[in-house]
């Protein structure tokens, strides 16, 4: 509120680009807020191939595994696994599931989905968090674990986000002032 009556009392586009990242940053917060109490989350969805995942109007089927060099590192306790998970030992775009998502009212999405490259259907989105291995009657096989999270308010957050960040950049070319120091010589 104080930024909003000093804005409003001296009309500068430094007090008002001012003012609007306040605006953004509590937009963010509230954001941050309403995705805690809204909306769908699943976490630890884990998955072999030919599994199916059912939750609501929602079905998931892993249909097969794509993973490439040496599982040894998937054995080791979490920490030291996500050590290990370099760039060399884990090419994470040769690494992958095969997913079929089918919900009653919305067509049948079918993709590979990748770490850091999820399936987005609207507001509904598929994460894979990471690949595990377990032992089997017949030797070990390799499955994933899955996030499921439906939430409206994800486009408005990343907006809200991406404009708070804008006006962060505009309040810094609008405030920038370099000064030039020059070096006094004293005679000594």
């Amino acid at each position: 509120v104080l930024q909003l009556v000093t804005a409003l009392k001296v009309k500068t586009l430094r007090r008002w680009s001012f003012f609007m990242i306040h605006v953004f940053f509590l937009m963010v917060l509230f954001c941050h807020g309403i995705t805690l109490v809204a909306g769908e989350k699943k976490t630890n969805v884990t998955m072999f191939p030919g599994d199916l995942y059912q939750a609501g109007t929602l079905s998931v089927t892993l249909n097969s595994i794509t993973f490439s060099g040496d599982g040894e590192f998937l054995k080791l306790e979490p920490k030291k696994s996500r050590e290990m998970m370099t760039r060399k030992m884990f090419d994470r775009r040769a690494n992958f599931a095969d997913l079929v998502l089918v919900e009653d009212d919305k067509p049948t999405i079918r993709g590979p989905i990748k770490m850091l490259e999820p399936i987005r259907s609207g507001n509904l989105r598929v994460t894979l968090t990471k690949f595990i291995i377990q032992d089997h009657g017949d030797g070990q096989r390799i499955g994933v674990n899955l996030t499921i999270t439906r939430n409206g308010f994800t486009t408005f957050f990343f907006a809200m986000y991406a404009f708070m960040i804008v006006s962060l950049v505009c309040f810094i070319v609008i405030t920038w002032n370099p000064q030039v120091r020059t070096a006094r010589i004293t005679p000594g």
